[in-house]
């Protein structure tokens, strides 16, 4: 039927193809990239793309040609026509990392087959040499999710019934190669202008997600990367206080060796964010004892403020306000603006 319907130029050649790709791999991604070059090429405008963002289904089915090719040779072809696709615009971006998130997602499999699909996955994203700014960030997006320790997966069980399953990520040597690979195409982007600052949000939010990792040797293993990360980010003193202390503790709870970078803790923002922000999480007092010790720091700074010194301590907290805003802690920002009035 396939060469039949290629041969008369079928008006349903194409969802046929769709639909048994698996049979004829070589051709359907002919197809597939065919459909890609004549995609039109959106310019990049928009610094921050939101891959959470709800998009309705495409009416293109491109994607259809790229599922079922777990654990197969085929997955880096997907991989790359995925990289290509996502290239042409912020839509089709989320498309692929939605898409991908879905369909080659971690899931209980994953170490069954020793996560053989995120190897091959990782190291067809780390080849990717070209500079579109749209594939750039879609890569950055997946290896993120990548870098989790808690996975959620769903399946079709028995009887029709839908289970949910929690995957809590367990250390071995194939976690720890395909991890690995997530780390160095973060390290490969972090001189790239347009990334830095996805990057510096990722360091956030997994400076927290830590504190949950279920396995303490993946948080050893990554903090090689990390620290390397953390000495080539080009970020503000403030910001990167913000996150070395979520690591600190984080690494702290894991009983994972580090030094503190006590000179990034010194600054006037980091001083004021220390006394305006509730931070009980960290302290080991109970609640009471740390909102009357929080209540006494704040009095004593309060009594310690000249009049001459306001103008430049609301320049300094507006700083800090700004530093947490953009960095998605609005949280805080609202709880020092009220300290602040």
């Amino acid at each position: 039927m396939w060469k039949q319907f290629e041969e008369e130029k079928s008006p349903y050649f194409f969802d046929f193809a769709v639909v048994f790709h698996v049979f004829k791999p070589e051709e359907a991604f002919l197809i597939a990239s065919d459909k890609i070059d004549n995609i039109s090429q959106e310019e990049f405008s928009n610094c921050k793309i939101d891959f959470n963002k709800d998009l309705f289904k495409s009416d293109d089915n491109i994607l259809g040609f790229f599922t079922g090719y777990q654990y197969s040779e085929y997955l880096r072809t997907v991989v790359e026509l995925l990289i290509q696709y996502g290239g042409k615009s912020e839509e089709k971006a989320i498309m692929a990392y939605k898409f991908l998130t879905n369909e080659y997602n971690i899931t209980r499999d994953s170490s069954r087959f020793n996560f053989q699909s995120e190897k091959i996955i990782c190291e067809t994203m780390s080849q990717y040499e070209g500079t579109n700014t749209y594939s750039l960030k879609l890569i950055l997006a997946y290896v993120k999710y990548y870098l989790g320790f808690e996975f959620r997966s769903a399946e079709v069980g028995r009887g029709n019934t839908f289970c949910r399953y929690h995957i809590k990520l367990v250390n071995s040597e194939s976690v720890k190669a395909y991890r690995g690979n997530c780390w160095q195409i973060l390290l490969k982007s972090i001189d790239l202008k347009e990334l830095q600052e996805d990057i510096i949000v990722f360091m956030i939010h997994y400076a927290v997600a830590i504190r949950g990792a279920h396995d303490n040797s993946i948080v050893s293993d990554d903090k090689l990367y990390v620290d390397q990360v953390m000495q080539e980010l080009i970020v503000s003193s403030f910001k990167k206080a913000v996150i070395l202390h979520d690591l600190y503790y984080g690494w702290k709870r894991h009983k994972v060796e580090h030094e503190i970078e006590k000179i990034i803790f010194e600054s006037p923002e980091w001083k004021i964010y220390s006394i305006l922000a509730k931070d009980f999480f960290y302290s080991d007092l109970s609640y009471e004892e740390y909102e009357q010790k929080r209540e006494k720091d704040l009095k004593d700074f309060a009594l310690a403020l000249q009049i001459s010194e306001i103008d430049y301590f609301v320049g300094i907290a507006v700083d800090v306000i700004t530093g947490l805003s953009s960095i998605s802690k609005n949280s805080q920002c609202y709880d020092i603006i009220y300290r602040i009035e």
